[in-house]
């Protein structure tokens, strides 16, 4: 039986047809994808004007930041080359002068007139004590006693063994008497009837009373001995009684009744300080040590009464400037029968001093310190440069004191730099005058090296002209 396809299903199987315009078929549903088969390329022309674009505005915000960045790198290279060409500024001041009566502060220690540590000089137990800390004991008066029973024995026989030894010589002297009387009248029966003695019974007697001799001289020197013992163990029995070497306070008591001394192994029994007379030493910086003089007046303050000043005197000087510190060591002895200082105290001492010269004052910011040695920068007419060297004296902390090298009328530069060199141009100005310079009526405390005990503040003292400050170094 023949079939026969309509045109029009023809037509719609062709839409299946694996190829349609030369175009493969979509796969899956069976549907069209809805691909557009009509696009037209872009064109080149539209390309290159894409791209030209584009390259403007990168080159645009190029312009936008390379512009600004090269002219403040000229501001930049135009200020440093101004600033380098131009001249550096400096302040400065004028010296100020001092020559009147200065006070030299320096701390000290305050120390007990005498102080000793009392040892047992024998060993025994310690039967009682007389004193307690803190009590006034009078010289030579006995402030221990120490039972030393051994010792007694000791002193006991030895004492027996004089005297056995003096009875020896008792002896020794009546046996030489003996010889001496026997050999006489074997010599005188020799002499009346020749041949009646022997000559070996002369000589025999002769020996006998040789030997007499030695045996004395040998009981003497026992005796000697004998009494030597007895002396040493008498001093010794006699420190049994420990007494006062001089008068003063008792500072400390370390045993109690029935310890055990011994003079090798025990700590001192007592401590003893004269308190009622106190002194005090101190180190005068080098530069100070002409205006010392024995007999001129000290005042010390302490810090138990802060509003109170002690006074005392000058005693004794070392007469030589000791080399380690160029100070120079002074006593000052202070009466303290009050009682009102303690011994061991830390405390301040106020020397009033006179230069023998005007000083001036600057500055302690104004100091160049090189090889050369210790310097300052002043200025001339022309605002130029010059360096000169001086002698330091006290150093008054934010100051200091200059002895020699600066005139009054020198402009002293305050702030020198490292372009404050020999010859230099600058531009000056004065300094302003918050921080005034010291007047010659100050009181200032002077400065030195710490040999304060651990247990103070360290405030010890040096030499003043040794300065050390955190200023410019050339």
């Amino acid at each position: 039986m023949s079939t026969t396809t309509s045109p029009d299903k023809d037509q719609h199987n062709g839409s299946n047809s694996p190829q349609r315009d030369g175009h493969p078929q979509g796969h899956g549903t069976g549907h069209d994808e809805g691909i557009p088969t009509d696009v037209k390329p872009a064109s080149t022309a539209l390309i290159v004007v894409l791209v030209l674009v584009f390259a403007l505005l990168l080159g645009g915000l190029f312009l936008v930041g390379f512009i600004p960045s090269r002219n403040e790198l000229r501001k930049i290279r135009a200020e440093a080359a101004e600033r380098a060409n131009a001249k550096p500024a400096v302040l400065w001041l004028r010296p100020g002068e001092s020559n009147g009566e200065k006070d030299v502060v320096l701390p000290c220690d305050v120390d007990a007139y005498q102080q000793t540590a009392i040892y047992t000089r024998t060993s025994g137990y310690l039967r009682k004590w007389n004193y307690d800390i803190g009590q006034h004991v009078d010289a030579g008066k006995e402030m221990a006693f120490i039972e030393t029973p051994e010792v007694d024995a000791e002193l006991a026989q030895s004492k027996a063994t004089l005297a056995q030894s003096q009875a020896n010589v008792t002896k020794a002297e009546a046996d030489l008497d003996l010889a001496k009387k026997t050999l006489a009248r074997y010599v005188e029966s020799q002499k009346n009837s020749p041949g009646s003695v022997t000559q070996e019974a002369l000589d025999q007697q002769k020996s006998a009373l040789q030997d007499a001799q030695a045996a004395l001289e040998q009981m003497r020197a026992s005796v000697v001995q004998s009494q030597a013992n007895v002396q040493q163990l008498q001093v010794t029995v006699d420190f049994e009684h420990v007494t006062s070497p001089f008068s003063g306070t008792v500072t400390a008591r370390n045993y109690d009744v029935g310890a055990l001394l011994s003079p090798t192994t025990s700590r001192e029994i007592f401590d003893l300080a004269e308190t009622d007379k106190l002194r005090v030493f101190v180190n005068v910086p080098q530069g100070y040590a002409n205006n010392i003089r024995q007999g001129q007046k000290a005042y010390l303050k302490v810090r138990n009464f802060p509003r109170n000043e002690f006074e005392g005197t000058v005693t004794l000087t070392a007469g030589a400037v000791d080399p380690n510190t160029r100070t120079l060591r002074v006593q000052i002895d202070f009466d303290n029968k009050e009682g009102k200082l303690f011994a061991g105290e830390y405390g301040q001492i106020r020397l009033p001093v006179t230069p023998q010269q005007s000083v001036a004052i600057i500055r302690s910011s104004s100091l160049i310190f090189n090889a050369a040695g210790t310097e300052v920068a002043v200025l001339g007419p022309d605002d130029k440069v010059h360096i000169k060297t001086i002698t330091l004296g006290r150093d008054l902390g934010t100051e200091l004191v200059v002895t020699s090298g600066l005139q009054p009328d020198d402009r002293v530069v305050v702030n020198p730099a490292e372009q404050t060199t020999e010859g230099a141009e600058v531009t000056a100005q004065e300094a302003p005058h918050d921080a005034p310079l010291a007047k010659p009526d100050t009181t200032q405390p002077a400065t030195a090296p710490s040999t304060a005990p651990a247990t103070q503040p360290s405030m010890a003292t040096a030499d003043a002209e040794s300065i050390v400050t955190g200023n410019t170094t050339r």
